[in-house]
């Protein structure tokens, strides 16, 4: 029974013999779905599972290359990576990347939320200062009438 590891190169095996007879064949646009190669159809006839398309890094950097290869000779559109396209490295940067948008957006969610409560506030403030203006308004009008008809007490 083959190892881990043999079954793994001869996955990758298989799956440059499947490149190299779709290249003689020329059949590439029969394996296009969704503009990246179907990997359900390119599996089963490479007799493997889906699964060892993201499991076994060597196979993953392999199709990586090919739809990179398809893509600028314009059978496929152009490939858009993924978590598992990425290096270490780059998933880090990714991981830092998407860390520091969070905060972003918490930032912004909270500056959001401050400013419609100061905005209620500013609200709130502009209708008691109407309010007490009016007041104003009617009390001057009151001591005038009352200065007028001379029952005004002197201060």
């Amino acid at each position: 029974m083959p190892t881990t590891a043999q079954r793994a190169a001869q996955a990758i095996e298989r799956f440059n013999e499947w490149v190299v007879e779709r290249d003689r064949v020329g059949d590439w646009p029969e394996y296009v779905r969704g503009g990246k190669l179907n990997r359900s159809e390119l599996s089963k006839e490479c007799n493997f599972g889906r699964a060892a398309l993201q499991q076994n890094p060597g196979l993953a950097s392999a199709l990586a290359t090919l739809e990179v290869r398809l893509a600028e000779q314009g059978i496929l559109s152009q490939p858009v990576l993924t978590g598992r396209d990425l290096t270490p490295e780059q998933q880090a940067h990714l991981g830092a990347a998407d860390e520091q948008l969070r905060r972003s957006m918490a930032a912004k969610a909270a500056s959001d939320k401050r400013l419609k409560a100061l905005e209620e506030q500013n609200a709130a403030l502009r209708a008691e200062n109407s309010e007490l203006r009016e007041r104003l308004r009617r009390t001057a009008l009151a001591e005038l009438h009352l200065a007028e008809t001379g029952r005004l007490l002197p201060p």
